[in-house]
């Protein structure tokens, strides 16, 4: 093993052509593993710090990028990895291919800067004679397994997880570029871009806060010297590291607890969250070793039994005792420094910043895996070294490679099988209740993927499972109403809904959410009182004040509806819709002037929507503007050829113009697409075809 007392000089640089020919090897293996994964679709937290996220739309504003929402999404206080989505959204929009094309380059790039910083180190000095010729085979194959490792698959494959692999990327870039400073004679173009990676680095995810530690405990460890030394040699270089804290601190204060932070107001202390890691540590370094069962999402269970807790802190605390043990002496600092590197970048999401809606996820272990792999294959090395070393050197090696291959493509495999699991919603799901059977939220999300799917009873049962796995589940119990209201069982759907505003009566969207579905059943009355409830809890939501309006006109209390149309443009002034229903509104009180001019600001916000076209022809026809009625009736028709009612309104403007066949012709258009006979209307084109000359009395479509 490696021994810090043994000063030796530093071995030659193998061939380029050979350190080339490794990192080569690992891209293509790697890129062969997580090939499958070009295709797959958005899952999970994909869907709204992704799809929903209208600051990566584009380029241009720059400043929105980099301000991503809130809410507690992933890309929450993390405005490079926001950066890196608006990217991915300029080259194909949603398609998914460059999203996962990116992560996968992303990985990649990291296992060859893993390849340097192990080669680097084992190659420097105070390293033993064995450790040191083999530098570029044992880098090679702690890279090659970290890479193929489907402990990983999680921060590659589900793509909003790039926060991890982004953050450990430039985390090991940051290494990389100070050990390339320490052993290179003009050190400062790679201390300034350690610091610059550095930088970067803080807006992409928390972990960075562990790569200023990482870096001066690195040098301490394989530089030689005292810890005073170090800071002495490059002090400014690691105040210039520590100083990017200033930024991370400022994003997480800007984040406000971004997910809901433990001891935060939330239902989880901190103390709770803390004693629930002491087992996921554990079962971490288990899934190092053995990779299954691999699970998107563990949920929010806490450790509440002694039994459970104590007997993992206290082999937890064994672990971070012995690694401040094996720091305090200089021929074990290596494997102190292994244990830092584990504890320093798992802490953040386990302590430091700790993340109630998820209190265990294995995109934790994407760096600290690093640690783990350096150890194994340092120990394997060693082991072998013992057995083989009266071998001539071509007999050691034979089994040694064939061993690495094997355990390779093992982990090859296992990560191209993890990826197919994430080829739909509903996969994804059914592989996470599977293995963890009483994971209610698993249920839940399997509720909703089979709801999105039209899978109607699928989606019931999974609910029903949910809710009977946790009462106080709200989204099951939102996502089931949903579903029932799909099943067009009404007064289930609404006692649901009842339940979740009883859960959270001061929670704006629960009212919003019982409103929709006591509309839909026809009680105007109760959803116009849940509506009301909603808009006095969050009076700044204009689509509340628009569907308040709209309640409000079924009711004839237009004056009122008015009112809330208003409201609702004035929160959210182009809204083409807002100023349709307003439109409307003033048409139903007479007072057609106001409603043309909405109707036209309406198609000046969204000139190719129909509907907008025909109630303004339907407006200037009160109006006794038959012509411009025609015209508009005509542009709603182009838009939207199936549109009837269009066809409806242009055969009454014709009637007026006496266009008679033209008119005709609309009614009949109209009875092809399948529209009921309007007998009124056929009687009148009757009446006036035989006396042309009696005038027409104005009908609103």
């Amino acid at each position: 093993m490696i021994d810090a007392e043994h000063e030796l000089p530093p071995t030659a640089e193998p061939p380029f052509w050979l350190r080339a020919a490794a990192a080569l090897v690992i891209v293509v293996a790697g890129s062969r593993a997580y090939l499958n994964s070009l295709r797959l679709p958005f899952v999970y937290d994909d869907l709204h710090a992704i799809v929903e996220n209208q600051t990566i739309r584009s380029l241009k504003d720059i400043g929105t990028v980099l301000s991503p929402p809130g809410e507690g999404v992933t890309v929450d206080g993390r405005p490079v990895l926001n950066l890196s989505f608006a990217l991915n959204y300029a080259v194909s929009e949603f398609r998914v291919w460059s999203w996962h094309a990116a992560n996968i380059a992303i990985h990649l790039l990291a296992g060859l800067c893993l390849f340097g910083i192990v080669r680097r180190t084992l190659s420097g000095s105070g390293i033993p004679e064995r450790q040191r010729r083999l530098a570029l085979p044992l880098a090679f194959a702690v890279a090659l397994l970290w890479t193929l490792h489907p402990l990983e698959t999680e921060s590659v494959t589900y793509t909003v997880q790039r926060a991890e692999s982004l953050a450990g990327l430039l985390l090991l870039a940051t290494l990389y570029c100070s050990i390339r400073a320490g052993q290179s004679p003009v050190p400062l173009m790679w201390q300034a871009a350690a610091f610059t990676v550095c930088l970067v680095g803080m807006g992409a995810k928390e972990i960075m806060v562990a790569a200023p530690i990482l870096v001066v405990l690195h040098d301490w460890t394989f530089q030689g010297g005292t810890l005073a030394a170090a800071l002495k040699r490059r002090g400014w270089f690691y105040a210039g590291l520590f100083s990017t804290w200033a930024l991370l601190g400022l994003l997480v204060v800007r984040s406000a607890g971004r997910g809901g932070t433990a001891g935060f107001g939330g239902e989880i202390s901190s103390w709770e969250y803390l004693l629930t890691q002491f087992g996921f540590v554990l079962m971490y370094l288990k899934l190092s070793f053995w990779p299954h069962p691999l699970v998107l999402d563990y949920g929010t269970g806490i450790s509440t039994n002694a039994v459970e807790y104590v007997p993992a802190g206290l082999a937890v605390l064994a672990l971070a005792v012995g690694t401040i043990a094996a720091l305090c002496r200089a021929s074990t600092r290596w494997l102190g420094f292994l244990g830092m590197w584990f504890f320093c970048i798992l802490a953040p999401s386990s302590s430091i910043v700790p993340v109630v809606t998820q209190t265990g996820a294995e995109h934790r272990m994407y760096l600290p895996l690093a640690a783990i792999v350096v150890l194994a294959v340092l120990a394997a090395d060693h082991v072998w070294g013992r057995i083989s070393a009266r071998w001539p050197p071509h007999w050691q090696a034979i089994p040694a490679t064939a061993a690495l291959v094997a355990v390779a493509i093992t982990f090859g495999i296992l990560t191209h099988r993890r990826n197919l699991d994430y080829q739909s919603q509903q996969s994804i799901w059914r592989d996470t209740v599977q293995k963890l059977p009483l994971n209610w939220r698993g249920y839940c999300n399997l509720g909703w993927a089979c709801k999105t799917d039209s899978q109607y009873e699928e989606a019931l049962a999974a609910y029903d499972r949910a809710i009977q796995l946790y009462q106080n589940d709200r989204p099951a119990f939102e996502g089931r109403a949903e579903t029932l209201m799909k099943l067009r069982r009404y007064p289930e759907a609404i006692r649901d809904l009842q339940h979740v505003v009883e859960m959270a009566p001061r929670r704006g969207v629960s009212h919003a959410n019982l409103a929709i579905a006591l509309t839909t059943a026809g009680e105007s009355d109760a959803a116009l009182a849940a509506i009301t409830e909603a808009s006095r809890l969050v009076p700044s939501n204009p689509y509340w004040h628009r569907r308040r309006g709209g309640l409000l006109g079924r009711l004839e209390r237009h004056t009122e509806a008015l009112d809330e149309f208003t409201a609702a443009i004035r929160l959210k002034p182009n809204w083409d819709e807002a100023y349709r229903d307003r439109g409307s509104c003033f048409q139903q009180l007479n007072r057609s002037v106001e409603a043309i001019a909405d109707f036209s600001k309406a198609i000046a916000i969204a000139p190719r929507d129909a509907v907008n076209y025909l109630q303004r022809g339907i407006a200037l026809t009160a109006a006794e503007r038959f012509a411009e009625s025609a015209q508009d009736c005509s542009t709603a028709i182009d838009l939207k050829p199936e549109l009837v009612d269009a066809y409806r309104a242009r055969a009454i403007s014709y009637l007026n113009l006496k266009h008679f066949d033209l008119a005709r012709a609309d009614l009949e258009k109209m009875a092809d697409l399948g529209a009921p006979a309007d007998p009124a209307l056929l009687d009148r084109l009757k009446a006036v075809s035989a006396a042309p000359n009696s005038s027409v009395n104005r009908c609103d479509p």
